[in-house]
Parts: C-alpha cells; structure tokens; sequence
C-alpha cells in the first residue's frame, strides 16, 4: 500500500467511536461556556447630530470562549494538516492527501481571514 503501511478495514460502529471523543469535547465546551459565561444583551446608543442609532449586540464576560473554540478548531486543523501530510506517500487509488489538504489550507485562509474581520469589527464596535 505504501511505506510501512498496513491496510485495515474499519466498520461503520469503528468510524463513529473514533468521531465520538472530538464531538463530545465540541460539546462540552458549548455547555460550560453556556452556563459559566452566557450570552447577554448589549444595548448601544449612538447619537451624532440628528440621528441616533439603536442597537443590541451580544455580548460575554470574558474573551475566553472565543480563545477556546479558536485554539480547539486550530488544533484540529493542525492534526489534519500532519495526517495529510503523513499520507502523501501512499498509492494514487488511497491517496487523497493533496485534496484533503487543500481543504484544511482553504479553511486555515477563510478561518484566519473570519478571524482578523471579527476582532477589527469588535474594535470598531467598542469605540
């Protein structure tokens, strides 16, 4: 198959127990930081001149679920990113290394582009 690999067969069951962990800690996040640090309502009132702008946005105690969710989903880019990486070497007909990276690059750009947006839109929303 490749160097040093080993063909193995996995069951349906298999692929579910070893996806499990990685959703369970998804949502485990989402629940402590629904109780700890919940979403709330922000109003903004701005007034310049004659016009006066309205509006709620939501708002958290800290930035930690934000450092959290960021520093898990990278972590998981990363991973794939090495798994792909590990498995370029393999035969063209089990070798999908080049695609499946280029969706983990495509994400990494999208992600860090999201992530520069979001942080200048907070910053303008604070002034």
């Amino acid at each position: 198959v490749g160097k040093g690999a080993v063909r193995a067969k996995i069951s349906h069951a298999q692929t579910f127990g070893m996806a499990t962990p990685f959703i369970l800690v998804q949502a485990v996040i989402l629940l402590i930081f629904t109780f700890v640090d919940p979403n709330k309502r922000m109003e903004i009132v701005e007034s310049s001149g004659s016009n006066v702008l309205h509006r709620y946005v939501c708002d958290h105690n800290t930035p930690a679920f934000f450092a959290v969710m960021i520093i898990y989903e990278g972590g998981l880019l990363l991973v794939g990113c090495v798994l792909a990486f590990k498995t370029r070497h393999l035969r063209s007909e089990f070798n999908e290394s080049k695609e499946i990276i280029l969706a983990m690059y495509d994400t990494a750009v999208v992600s860090s582009i999201l992530l520069i947006v979001s942080n200048v839109v907070v910053e303008y929303q604070a002034q």
